[in-house]
């Protein structure tokens, strides 16, 4: 479970409190219900102090499977490490802009398997999901990234104000994991 949910559950969070997309500061938390392979569990992700990230302030993010380190570049949400993984340069993960927007990436991803060449795409906008029995407004990030072994879809629903609402990811197009925010 840690070596696949390789870009989940800790991009559970953003970084910097003037962004609406995915407003965070030290100390805050969120609870999330969490379903991988057929185990269902809750589990809290937490921002636990501020780092540097791609040549900005950025944040570090803690739960149980480990840590990730986020930052707002521009309007750019980047990750230079989501849990076992890091990339070379930041990766996008969202564009703070409510219309629909593409952004492409080209780097190295290293983690427990090694150091491998890759590239991403992130395709961004509007879309409707349902959150606790109703339906909410959200910006759908769709994250691609391949790379000489696998491909790795991550999907994001953020709400305004909030932050992830849902996330699901899928690898070499089989679906690993599924996460909904209970809280915060």
């Amino acid at each position: 479970m840690r070596k696949i949910a390789l870009l989940s559950l800790l991009v559970l969070a953003g970084c910097g409190a003037e962004h609406d997309l995915m407003p965070m500061a030290v100390g805050k938390k969120w609870t999330y219900t969490v379903d991988a392979n057929f185990n269902s569990y809750n589990t809290e992700v937490r921002v636990s102090q501020k780092t540097g990230v791609a040549g900005v302030e950025g944040y570090v993010l803690t739960g149980p499977m480990g840590e990730s380190r986020l930052a707002w570049k521009g309007d750019e949400l980047v990750a230079e490490r989501l849990i076992n993984s890091r990339f070379e340069p930041a990766i996008p993960l969202a564009v703070e802009n409510v219309s629909r927007v593409k952004r492409t990436w080209k780097g190295q991803l290293m983690g427990l398997w090694g150091k491998a060449e890759g590239t991403a795409t992130l395709e961004q906008g509007p879309a409707e999901e349902q959150l606790g029995g109703r339906t909410v407004k959200v910006t759908k990030s769709v994250l691609t990234v391949i790379s000489p072994n696998q491909t790795i879809k991550l999907q994001t629903m953020f709400q305004d104000g909030a932050g992830i609402a849902t996330q699901r990811q899928w690898i070499n197009g089989n679906l690993i994991l599924k996460i909904e925010r209970l809280s915060g």
